[in-house]
């Protein structure tokens, strides 16, 4: 769950290092992102071996540990995917931001905070009774991110931004909506394993 709220983080000072057209804050980020892409490359490379150190009845809870690990994989990859090309935007000076647009990728980072801040309590306290009533709040995301694709498109049209700026923005908004839709299948994989032990441990 450390992979999720750190990329939620890195998110963030993307949006606001992004807004600054800093360079130097964006070289931070950009190493934080591939820190974070690492630590979840080595998760995924190493679940067999903790697979192999849980019992043998952990059948269920080994599966769902192998999906949790491809699905947090997954959301520092579009970390990457969007931190790496942001980087190298301002590192070769192309054109900053509108200023509609980084109200817009502020306004998501903060909306994105919220999100993974209630998954995450859910995850905390194993309410999970709550994943049913929290499906809402991702689809209220999805739809968030579409009207941000909405507005760039009429942008683009207009020719209000260039091409490049057009294709990075979009490419933001893609990996965010990724973000947002693989950190439920974390949630859920982390119920899963909970739930199991429970039961294991009540037989």
């Amino acid at each position: 769950m450390v992979i999720l709220n750190d990329a939620v983080l890195i998110h963030g000072e993307m949006s606001q290092a992004f807004a600054d057209y800093s360079i130097q804050n964006m070289k931070k980020i950009r190493a934080k992102a591939i820190k974070l892409d690492t630590c979840a490359k080595q998760m995924k490379d190493t679940v067999n071996i903790t697979i192999k150190s849980v019992d043998d009845k952990s059948i269920d809870a080994s599966l769902s540990y192998v999906q949790l690990a491809d699905y947090l994989r997954e959301i520092a990859r579009s970390s990457s995917l969007i931190i790496l090309p942001v980087f190298d935007h301002i590192d070769n000076n192309h054109k900053p931001l509108l200023d509609e647009q980084k109200r817009e990728l502020q306004d998501l980072s903060d909306r994105l905070k919220v999100y993974i801040d209630d998954m995450l309590a859910i995850a905390n306290s194993h309410d999970f009774d709550k994943i049913t009533g929290f499906v809402s709040e991702q689809t209220q995301m999805f739809s968030y991110i579409d009207g941000i694709r909405r507005c760039q498109i009429k942008r683009a049209k207009a020719a209000v931004t260039n091409t490049r700026n057009s294709l990075l923005y979009m490419q933001i908004l893609h990996e965010t909506k990724q973000i947002v839709s693989y950190s439920m299948n974390v949630l859920k994989s982390y119920r899963d394993i909970v739930l199991i032990h429970s039961r294991e441990k009540m037989e």
